[in-house]
């Protein structure tokens, strides 16, 4: 006497195969929708930057905002073009961070890429 399968009809069980197809199907922006051409030292940085913004430690995602601030100016606006992106994506998880200085560098940051950014424009 076994006991019956408990599972509702017509729902399949999770698997990893099923998650890979949501993922490359789906709209969520990862690393890899970065531009390829990461060959020098700068954008590696900025891609490490980008990655710090995704871990839970406050501290962790206000060193990576600061670094970033540094790296955004209108000299090197392909820091701009790059990394705005993936930042503008991340923004919304950013902004409603628990300690006031990242959502304060978030909006500084953020502010500061949208004028450079209109400034290449025109």
């Amino acid at each position: 006497m076994s006991k019956a399968n408990r599972q509702k009809a017509g729902v399949k069980s999770a698997s990893s195969h099923m998650a890979a197809g949501l993922l490359s199907g789906g709209g969520l922006v990862t690393f890899d929708s970065l531009s390829s051409g990461f060959a020098s030292m700068e954008e590696t940085e900025d891609t490490m930057s980008l990655k710090k913004l995704s871990k839970r430690d406050s501290s962790t995602r206000e060193k990576a905002l600061r670094e970033l601030m540094e790296r955004c100016t209108e000299e090197n606006s392909d820091t701009v073009v790059s990394t705005f992106s993936q930042f503008s994506a991340n923004f919304d998880k950013i902004i409603f961070d628990c300690s006031p200085i990242v959502r304060h560098l978030a909006m500084r940051l953020i502010t500061k890429q949208v004028n450079i950014l209109k400034k290449k424009a025109e």
